[in-house]
């Protein structure tokens, strides 16, 4: 049987990721296809736009085979973490191919970067000292140390820089990077995202995620979505939309309940900024308060909304780095439940398999249980985080 998978978030699910589905199988041939898919929260440290059950039920309906939940101490983490920790679960699984939706094609430009990424020669690593030294942010100055590193190599340094200006080929790069350090024998395939560069205005057809997010509440992004992903989405706005203010409040609360020392422990904080975060954290009035007055040239907003859920969730960097595997399938396609004979014993299929956890990694376990009744509370139901597998035609 021939398995390819598909990293994701689907926040929420469009035509651009079904668009995704019908292409991977497409251009790998694939049997199946398993989305690994983020839970209960993403990777800009907020909230999905409906739990994880929904856009599992989602995700059957229109191309995946089944779907195992990333794990949150990846889901929530900067790039090159979330797509380490995903190649990490990947390779344990009968995985022929990972395939990456991006903006650019071009597996040649995509390889140059995750090489030199992976493997960090000295010109590589003097620039991105220079980089941070001038005050860019880590993304930005990896950029462009990753395209001065490649002009020096004899490649186009301009195209790399272009090419790592657009969110998906960063994701891309860094999924190709890991694949390169761990020495996968996974394949490697983008494929072009339908609709161009992600734009934050909503256009129709292949709108992205950003740009649904924002008329949520308008009946007009159905038509950017599957019948069935916009069913669900009708289905859960009624009663379960996430309550903003309500994460916020427990986000804000949280970061003043914590010592400096603890925040700064958080997987996306670094050199003492966790001093000014507390510090802010006490004297706001409210978590938009904080988050007006708290982002740097070196800590973005999304950083500063990680390192913020991060620090409510408990994720230590130690969690981080302990290569930890285990994952929860949550959703598989009743046609495709051969696929379950083949699934190695690191990914959870019941309550009772919890028990096979090594004991160093229940941290990081209980880090899912607490994601799953935070995102209850906000979201204004009864905790369930042992639901039982979703199933679809």
């Amino acid at each position: 049987m021939k398995i390819c998978a598909v990293i994701c978030e689907l926040n929420p699910l469009h035509n651009g990721h079904r668009y995704i589905f019908e292409k991977a199988r497409e251009a790998t041939g694939a049997d199946r296809l398993i989305a690994l898919m983020s839970g209960h929260f993403v990777q800009r440290g907020t909230p999905a736009v409906t739990d994880a059950y929904s856009r599992a039920e989602c995700a059957l309906a229109c191309g995946a085979d089944a779907v195992i939940e990333l794990p949150v101490v990846y889901a929530v983490a900067a790039a090159d973490k979330f797509a380490s920790g995903a190649v990490n679960i990947l390779r344990t699984l009968p995985v022929d191919t990972l395939v990456c939706g991006a903006e650019s094609d071009n597996g040649e430009l995509i390889d140059i970067a995750a090489h030199i990424r992976a493997e960090e020669p000295e010109t590589y690593k003097s620039a991105l000292r220079a980089c941070l030294d001038s005050g860019l942010s880590y993304g930005r100055a990896v950029t462009e140390a990753t395209a001065a590193t490649a002009a020096g190599q004899g490649a186009d340094g301009e195209s790399v820089r272009a090419m790592l200006s657009k969110p998906n080929n960063i994701l891309a790069v860094s999924y190709r990077k890991a694949i390169v350090e761990t020495r996968s024998d996974m394949d490697f395939v983008t494929i072009k995202r339908a609709g161009g560069d992600i734009s934050e205005s909503f256009s129709g057809t292949f709108s992205s995620a950003s740009a649904i997010r924002k008329i949520l509440d308008d009946d007009t992004v159905s038509a950017a979505m599957p019948a069935k992903s916009f069913e669900v989405l009708r289905r859960e706005r009624k009663e379960h939309f996430v309550r903003s203010d309500e994460f916020g409040a427990l986000m804000l609360a949280a970061l003043r309940d914590s010592a400096a020392e603890r925040i700064e422990d958080t997987p996306d904080c670094a050199e003492g900024f966790s001093v000014k975060i507390k510090k802010l954290a006490d004297s706001s009035a409210s978590f938009d308060d904080f988050m007006f007055s708290v982002p740097t040239s070196r800590f973005t907003r999304g950083r500063i909304m990680r390192i913020c859920l991060q620090n409510l969730l408990r994720i230590t960097k130690e969690m981080q780095a302990s290569g930890y595997n285990c994952a929860r399938l949550i959703g598989v396609r009743r046609g495709a439940r051969d696929i379950l004979g083949l699934l190695p014993q690191n990914i959870i299929t019941d309550v009772r398999s919890e028990s096979a956890i090594p004991a160093h990694w229940l941290p990081c376990y209980e880090a899912e249980k607490r994601a799953s009744d935070i995102y209850s509370l906000i979201t204004h139901r009864p905790a369930k985080f042992r639901r039982r597998l979703i199933t679809a035609d």
